[in-house]
């Protein structure tokens, strides 16, 4: 069998298909869909040793979001990258806004990580 397709035809085709490839390339930015989780896992605790020996307990950050990030500081690559576009979404919040987020680096590497160096 010969399928004979006009030129008409490819042109209607093609017109179809780049709509809608460029319909589906939309740079609108996703919905958030956050879920209030509260009641439903227990309550945040946490002890741990801050930079210049002080405590930081999970009180301290009462009524905030919380973002922890696990790490070491001696991460070649994927740490600091993170920490990087981290810093880049503070900045990049309204002022009145950026009290309300507190973001925890934990130390996975305790024996090279202390105090000192994390202040640093």
């Amino acid at each position: 069998m010969i399928y004979n397709i006009s030129s008409i035809t490819v042109r209607c085709l093609f017109l179809v298909m780049m709509t809608t490839l460029v319909a589906g390339c939309s740079h609108e930015p996703a919905p958030w869909n956050g879920r209030d989780i509260e009641g439903v896992m227990p309550d945040l605790a946490f002890d741990l040793e801050g930079t210049g020996g002080r405590r930081v307990h999970a009180s301290d950050t009462e009524g905030q979001v919380r973002l922890l990030f696990f790490g070491f500081t001696s991460c070649p690559d994927v740490c600091p990258a993170t920490l990087a576009y981290l810093q880049q979404v503070f900045e990049a919040m309204p002022e009145g806004r950026r009290d309300e987020v507190t973001a925890l680096f934990v130390s996975v590497d305790p024996k090279r990580d202390n105090p000192e160096r994390l202040e640093k």
